[in-house]
């Protein structure tokens, strides 16, 4: 074993950083301060070097506050040593939004070279928070919760005008029946339906919903299409479905609006009872307004 030393610059090995350590503990200052939507309104006047303000993300976040769903995590506004902010545009918009005060940990001082490595890490998805929760199928429930959240807040197609927060996740997590069963069923049955497990999971939960009994058939044949006779509506859906996947030729994927439109237009043929020879979508294309609604 070799008994040679060396000589080690401390500083240099307790931070990676270019700012040395002194400077940052003489010049870095974080506290927990109240915000105030004056406040927040002042440090957004100092925004001039930050990424384009998201509204959606915004507008997600007063509506927690709104909800009193906004819990202090730790995460830090961020102000430079020239005053400029750095970090925390969207929860500051929110206090704006609201006229709702909101507690953070308030860092100030930081060197400019800061906003370079900031918000550049990957972000903790909610399915890492439902595996943490050791909740099974955590990829499929976290899909199905999102969809649900949107469902019942008004909006039918996948749009990026309302951005799930997860606060609101956990609230439909925790409110809203079946939604594990059902992600469940879709990870068991998706191969045989030819469609995500998500997708499938949240029509499974949407038409349980309806009729149980009826729609856990229904879904079933959707997987498997045992005992179909020509013109039964779920038959007609598993055709339309392949011949959509079909004409992409390996090229991206059917749309998951498209697929749901479809499964629920079959729903209300089946519920209706007799036989078609086709699924008819509405003219000019799925929006909030002419998507159609299971009965």
């Amino acid at each position: 074993m070799s008994t040679t030393t060396t000589s080690v610059n401390v500083d240099a090995r307790i931070s990676a950083t270019r700012t040395p350590l002194a400077t940052i503990k003489r010049q870095v200052k974080a506290d927990w301060v109240e915000i105030t939507p004056t406040m927040a309104t002042a440090l957004l006047d100092a925004n001039s070097h930050n990424r384009r303000l998201r509204e959606a993300v915004a507008d997600g976040y007063a509506r927690d506050m709104t909800a009193d769903r906004w819990d202090v995590n730790g995460e830090t506004i961020k102000i430079c040593v020239d005053g400029r902010l750095i970090d925390g545009q969207h929860r500051l918009e929110a206090i704006e939004i609201t006229g709702i005060a909101a507690v953070c940990l308030l860092v100030t001082g930081l060197p400019i070279e800061a906003q370079k490595t900031t918000d550049i890490g990957a972000r903790r998805s909610y399915a890492d928070t439902l595996r943490w929760q050791d909740v099974k199928n955590g990829d499929a429930v976290s899909a199905i919760v999102r969809r649900v959240t949107l469902w019942n807040a008004g909006y039918r197609t996948k749009t990026g005008s309302y951005k799930v927060t997860d606060p609101e996740m956990d609230a439909t997590f925790a409110a809203v029946p079946g939604i594990v069963e059902a992600a469940d069923f879709g990870v068991t049955h998706a191969k045989g339906a030819g469609i995500p497990p998500a997708q499938l999971g949240f029509a499974y939960w949407l038409l349980a919903g309806i009729d149980a009994e009826p729609a856990n058939w229904f879904m079933q044949r959707i997987a498997d299409g045992v005992g179909l006779q020509l013109g039964h509506p779920v038959l007609v859906f598993r055709e339309r479905v392949r011949r959509e996947r079909d004409a992409l030729r390996g090229r991206g994927t059917v749309s998951a609006d498209l697929i749901l439109a479809l499964l629920i237009k079959a729903w209300n043929a089946y519920r209706a009872g007799g036989s078609i020879s086709k699924l008819q979508l509405p003219t000019g294309g799925l929006s909030t307004e002419t998507f159609p609604l299971p009965r």
